[in-house]
């Protein structure tokens, strides 16, 4: 809320300026120039430099805070010392006028006071205090000096200028408090907004995962990584290798410990996985202690080494609450586009290279052949 009062306040600044300006060196020069009452002239200088610190001060604040997270209390209170810095000028002024006896420079400096006065409530409507304030203070100290001269048509101005006093006061104070109750109900309104995005936000968030994501390892699931997969068969121009893992003695664990300790070691796998590669949309729990992986742009020799790099880490001993526990891998691969093109039939060929290899020695790292797809014919 003092953010969005600051913007109103310094919105309406320089128009605020510009009038005050405009009004004082009218008043104080158009009734006796060339011969400029003294006291007058140092009056308009005091002003003209109060007004050039002000917009100053609006400038600044329109350069470097405006569309910036800037403090909104400080930049209430340098706005509003300025203001009503103004508001005790311009009653020095009217004061000073009313020792005066010139009747028409009297009632034009009252005129253009009250104009302002009247403008302030809306100008000044983002601060309810400078609001209340400047009104009063522009027209009261004036008006009670009229009541005290011996003229009744003085003492009737006087009377009129605190009434209209009396009525900016009372206007001025609805009018803050409007703009103050509009400013709560956009802050109030956002909050709630942000508040709504944020539920759709976790609640979209959860829809994804879980029709995307692998409760147990957060990898992605079947359906999701198919998806990936087969967006990749489709469009890539490069050679890939697909692996196919499947976890060496994790089903011993599982029956002798218990799935408590099975999906310690799921988790971790995971996380292994993870960490040994970059794309993290090409990596999948399959099922139970399986889990795919593709390795982009990648020939046969290099899909070996990979693949002996990865056994080697899932490998190494995993640390549960009570114990530390170990499991091998075994590791079928069919290459695209060599092998297959579809999905599916990747998927497939590594899954049979994968079982043939864990048949001749675990732990170890198989490639397709049409040999191995006979053995399954």
């Amino acid at each position: 809320m003092q953010q969005d009062a600051a913007v109103l306040l310094y919105g309406n600044a320089v128009a605020g300026i510009f009038v005050s300006l405009l009004t004082s060196t009218f008043l104080v020069f158009a009734f006796t120039y060339p011969q400029v009452d003294p006291l007058k002239k140092v009056w308009w200088w005091g002003m003209l430099t109060l007004l050039t610190l002000r917009f100053l001060d609006v400038l600044w604040w329109k350069i470097k805070l405006e569309n910036t997270e800037f403090d909104g209390q400080k930049s209430i209170t340098h706005f509003t010392i300025g203001a009503n810095i103004t508001a005790i000028m311009w009653a020095i002024y009217l004061v000073y006028c009313t020792t005066q006896h010139n009747d028409v420079q009297l009632t034009t400096t009252i005129i253009a006071i009250a104009a302002m006065a009247g403008g302030s409530a809306t100008v000044l409507a983002g601060h309810k205090f400078t609001a209340m304030f400047y009104p009063c203070v522009l027209l009261a100290p004036g008006s009670i000096g009229l009541l005290l001269s011996q003229e009744s048509s003085l003492q009737l101005l006087g009377i009129l200028g605190l009434s209209f006093a009396l009525v900016m006061f009372i206007i001025s104070r609805k009018s803050a408090n409007f703009t103050s109750h509009t400013l709560f109900l956009k802050n109030e309104n956002s909050v709630l907004i942000h508040s709504m995005e944020e539920k759709v936000k976790h609640r979209t968030q959860k829809i994804y995962e879980l029709s995307n994501l692998d409760p147990l390892t957060h990898l992605f699931n079947r359906t999701a990584f198919l998806e990936k997969l087969k967006f990749v068969t489709e469009n890539s121009t490069t050679p890939f290798a697909l692996l196919f893992i499947d976890l060496d003695g994790f089903k011993k664990i599982n029956d002798s410990i218990g799935h408590k300790a099975g999906d310690v070691i799921l988790r971790k796998t995971a996380e292994r996985l993870n960490q040994f590669t970059q794309d993290k949309q090409l990596l999948c729990r399959w099922g139970g202690d399986e889990f795919l992986i593709v390795f982009a742009n990648t020939d046969e020799a290099t899909a070996i080494e990979k693949s002996k790099q990865l056994i080697t880490l899932l490998s190494e001993p995993h640390s549960t609450e009570n114990s530390v526990l170990s499991v091998g891998a075994t590791i079928g691969i069919a290459l695209y586009p060599h092998h297959a093109t579809t999905e599916e039939r990747l998927i497939q060929l590594a899954d049979m290279a994968m079982y043939y290899q864990k048949k001749q020695m675990r732990s170890t790292v198989g490639v397709f052949s049409q040999q191995i797809e006979k053995l399954f014919a």
